[in-house]
This record gives structure tokens, sequence and C-alpha cells, in this order.
């Protein structure tokens, strides 16, 4: 561990943060923090509200990167309260997972849903069942992705998205296409060492 100089550890001291000295011991400490919390932040948890409807039939739940040579894994729960109402027709309802390449080139360039999903290197499908959730009676569904992989030699983004494509073609209510509350888990292959970037 980095030492305070000797001159600094005096109360009567002069020694200032432009001291060269304390300037030293004090990017040297940054450096521990930044380094520890790299190695113990195994997983990220978020959590917020999704509405879908046709003018917007698709919303982005996160990004996040995986190192190089790792593999990360999603974990997604949904939530609707029952008192809410239930999600009629979830045959489209879909998580779909798209590589920055991808998503650069051309996703973030495709105006419709459908044209968007047909980039998507992995997609998962959503199925409510009835069930509790806090003591809440509601519909709740999980998708699980254990197999997304950092690049060759460097770090890759993923971006991912929750979507029904349905909904651009056909008008539902927003009783039976309701707000959906969901809570995900990210992680960088075993967590130790990983970068993970949320938006």
């Amino acid at each position: 561990l980095p030492v305070l100089p000797d001159e600094c550890i005096s109360c009567t001291s002069t020694c200032t943060s432009s001291d060269p000295k304390m300037i030293t011991f004090l990017h040297s400490i940054l450096i521990i923090l930044i380094i520890v919390q790299t190695q113990f932040t195994a997983a990220k948890v978020s959590s917020g509200k999704a509405q879908l409807d046709g003018e917007k039939s698709e919303a982005l739940l996160t990004k996040f990167a995986i190192s190089a040579g790792e593999k990360g894994y999603f974990d997604l729960k949904l939530t609707i309260p029952t008192a809410v109402g239930m999600y009629t027709d979830e045959r489209y309802l879909k998580v779909h997972f798209f590589t920055d390449e991808a998503w650069a080139e051309y996703v973030a360039k495709a105006s419709t849903c459908q044209q968007k999903i047909r980039y998507a290197t992995k997609q998962s499908s959503v199925v409510f069942d009835y069930g509790k959730d806090n003591g809440e009676d509601v519909w709740i569904a999980k998708v699980r992705v254990d197999d997304l992989e950092g690049g060759a030699d460097s770090i890759r983004f993923w971006y991912i998205t929750l979507d029904d494509c349905s909904l651009e073609v056909s008008y539902h209510s927003k009783q039976d296409v309701p707000e959906m509350n969901f809570q995900y888990t990210i992680q960088n292959g075993d967590g130790i060492g990983g970068y993970t970037h949320l938006s």
C-alpha cells in the first residue's frame, strides 16, 4: 500500500494537494480503488418499467460489455400485476440480443421493429404464468441467456431489447398490452475482473 509522505502526516505540515509527493500518493490510492472495484463487481442488477405500443414496439433494456474471451449471462424477470391486466397475446413478445457491430451498422438505422430484429444474434420468447411477487398477484415471466460472448481480442457490447413487432401492424389496448415491470442481472464472465457498462 502507498505510504503518506512523512512531511504530510503532521498537522502543522505545509504539504498540500499540489505537492508532488501528495499527488503521487493520491494517484496510487485512486489506482487501488479502481482495481478493488473491478475485482469484486461480480454482477449488476437494475430494474424499471416498459410499455410497448404501436408507436414504440420495442424497448432497449440495456447495453453491456463482455470482456475478450469471456462469456456472460443475462437474467430477466418481467411482472405485471393481475389487477392491471394481462398480456393477452405474447406470441411475438421477445427479448432480442444484438452485437455492437450489428447495432451500429444496421439496427440503429432501421425504421421498423421487423427490420431491426433481423439482425439479432439471439432471441428468447417471453411466456407469462400466474404467480406471486413480494406477496402480490402477478403475471410473471423469466428469461435467461448464458452464452453472450466477448470478442476474440477485445470487449464486445451487447444491446438487449424487449419487443413485440406485432404491435406495429395491429391495435392493442393498454389493458391487453399493459406496462411491464422488469428486473435484470448481468454478469461478465465469472465476475472477476469483468467490465460492465450500462445505459
